[in-house]
């Protein structure tokens, strides 16, 4: 089974989770709901979806939830209701992360920051030596960027620098610019971190968990709003990219 696949399997529990949980009254079932809700936001958190390369994570949301349509940009868009006021309630749905900028001829994957994110001096420093995923088109790859032998190198002194993009070589487990070209790798493909997902005393962390629990909140609440269109003006629910 391919890893979307897997995605699209879980997306389908939580998308029911999550719109379960948006409707159920809190004093109904507190635990249930809060246990629901953690699943889902875990499962939004997961989503891998790097600047430029978020149609993958759009289609799972999609086929979860076939009341969004896609627009010419790639936002999935929900309209419900007509006239005025018009209201918009949206959320981006990508995230800082790399895509490979060069091949090199043993085997090695450079990268190059994706979209205009500002990130801070030690986000680069943070994917050393980390297992990461590259999202090619037949699925996703593992690998883990390269570091120093510890045999031949003590550690980073206090005066040096941290690393930057320049100092990241990913390795995938191929020793020639062929064998990554048979693993399906190409420019441009999306490289982000390999977390796991998080949930520790009822509660779920993980990358950008503050916006993606924007945007669980966003599709929830459009899922609601097909039952129940507004009674004045239009509503329009955004998951947006770039």
């Amino acid at each position: 089974m391919s890893s979307l696949s897997r995605s699209m399997r879980r997306w389908r529990r939580s998308v029911a989770a999550l719109a379960a949980v948006a409707v159920l009254p809190a004093a109904l079932a507190p635990r249930a709901a809060a246990q629901g809700a953690q699943s889902a936001l875990a499962t939004w958190i997961g989503l891998d979806a790097p600047t430029g390369r978020e149609a993958d994570a759009l289609r799972i949301v999609q086929q979860a939830q076939p009341i969004w349509t896609r627009d010419s940009l790639g936002n999935l868009v929900l309209r419900r209701g007509h006239g005025r006021p018009r209201r918009v309630v949206a959320c981006a749905i990508d995230q800082p992360a790399f895509v490979v900028s060069e091949i090199t001829d043993d085997g090695y994957l450079r990268l190059n920051p994706a979209g205009n994110w500002r990130r801070g001096p030690l986000w680069d420093q943070f994917f050393e030596g980390q297992r990461i995923r590259v999202l090619s088109h037949g699925g996703w790859l593992p690998g883990v960027t390269a570091v120093r032998s510890t045999h031949l190198w003590r550690g980073r002194l206090p005066s040096d620098a941290p690393a930057t993009v320049e100092d990241l070589w990913v390795d995938v487990g191929a020793r020639s610019r062929a064998e990554v070209a048979a693993l399906g790798i190409q420019l441009l493909d999306g490289v982000v971190r390999d977390w796991p997902l998080w949930g520790f005393g009822g509660y779920t962390s993980g990358p950008s968990a503050a916006s993606r629990a924007g945007c669980a909140a966003v599709a929830a609440a459009g899922a609601a709003a097909v039952a129940a269109a507004p009674k004045r003006g239009e509503t329009v629910f955004a998951l947006t990219v770039q």
